[in-house]
């Protein structure tokens, strides 16, 4: 009798180790007066995470200094990290202390910069005035 050919047993198991390939992403950094708010998504637009001042401890008249600002940009740096990304473009929106600090915090994590774009939005003359008044 011939012993039939068995696929399945010629085939190696792989040890599920997570993947060493790093990916690409973007982190959005929203800068107003009272609060700072970081989004990192996919190239494709996929959130996977986002952090504010509040979400790391800091409420309140705390949340708008600079250091409210590293300690978010730190936490998300780490998130960065744990889900496998390695390269990231800084998206800038926004005035606010401590958005140069940010760039330097993401690199101490470990996360490469490829580009920075600067998407404040700037005044150009503003709204049309109203009307003044017939006396």
């Amino acid at each position: 009798m011939q012993k039939k050919f068995d696929l399945k047993s010629k085939i190696q198991k792989l040890p599920s180790k997570p993947s060493k390939i790093q990916q690409e992403g973007i982190i959005y950094g929203q800068f107003s007066k009272q609060n700072t708010i970081f989004t990192l998504t996919t190239l494709t637009g996929q959130v996977k995470t986002s952090v504010s001042n509040g979400m790391v401890g800091y409420k309140n008249s705390k949340s708008k200094t600079q250091f409210a600002t590293q300690a978010a940009a730190e936490r998300l740096g780490q998130k960065a990290k744990a889900l496998n990304f390695g390269s990231i473009t800084f998206v800038i929106k926004g005035k606010n202390k401590g958005r140069k600090k940010c760039v330097k915090t993401f690199q101490k994590a470990g996360l490469k910069i490829n580009m920075i774009y600067d998407q404040t939005p700037i005044i150009h003359n503003g709204c049309r005035p109203p009307k003044e008044p017939r006396r």
